[in-house]
């Protein structure tokens, strides 16, 4: 079976976590190096200049994967975010801040990003107008993982296919909620995922 090594860091105060997943080989035991790592993150919402310095070195973190000393073995070939990108959806300079820190760091250096809103990303007036401005819809979206198509336009080819990566707005339909059309059409794609005998990743 393939096997998901993940190891995880918990900022505190925000309580973020980084999952930095390595999808393994079947044969890891042995030694082989994995056909692609890739990282998750959530809750990269930075309400000071401490928890900012935080997330860049989250993000650091990934873009020195594969280096001699680095803490991820291996080079990252993309990054999942899985909500929360911001602390107040509301203030635009929040989402050019978040996209200045991703831009100077994963698009720099080449790593796509694909991301989901979470509840956080979301305001009473706007809804996740914000989110989608500065980000992309907040449809559902889904792509496999032989080619992953970043959120920042970068493209990189792993050559493995066999994951199904669906992106799921988890407010949409109330606070922590899956709308009732987001379920049905997550479901199809799962399904049709699962008929290809591919690994499904939500």
């Amino acid at each position: 079976p393939w096997l998901f090594a993940c190891a995880f860091a918990v900022r505190p105060v925000l309580q973020v976590s980084a999952f930095l997943c390595v999808l393994l080989s079947p044969v890891a035991a042995y030694g082989q190096a994995p056909l692609f790592t890739f990282a998750q993150i959530s809750d990269s919402q930075a309400s000071d200049a401490i928890e900012q310095g935080r997330f860049e070195d989250v993000l650091d973190t990934i873009v020195a994967g594969g280096q001699p000393g680095a803490l991820i073995p291996y080079p990252v070939s993309f990054v999942m975010f899985s909500g929360d990108l911001v602390y107040l959806p509301a203030q635009q300079s929040e989402w050019t801040s978040f996209l200045d820190t991703i831009d100077t760091r994963l698009t720099a250096n080449g790593i796509p990003y694909r991301a989901v809103p979470g509840n956080h990303d979301w305001n009473n007036s706007l809804g996740f107008a914000n989110s989608e401005a500065y980000i992309g819809s907040a449809e559902v979206w889904e792509t496999g993982s032989d080619t992953v198509t970043g959120h920042n336009g970068i493209k990189v080819n792993t050559g493995w296919r066999g994951i199904h990566f669906i992106g799921l707005n988890n407010s949409n339909g109330g606070d922590n909620a899956i709308s009732t059309t987001d379920l049905v059409l997550i479901e199809q794609l799962a399904n049709q995922a699962s008929a290809r005998d591919e690994n499904i990743f939500l």
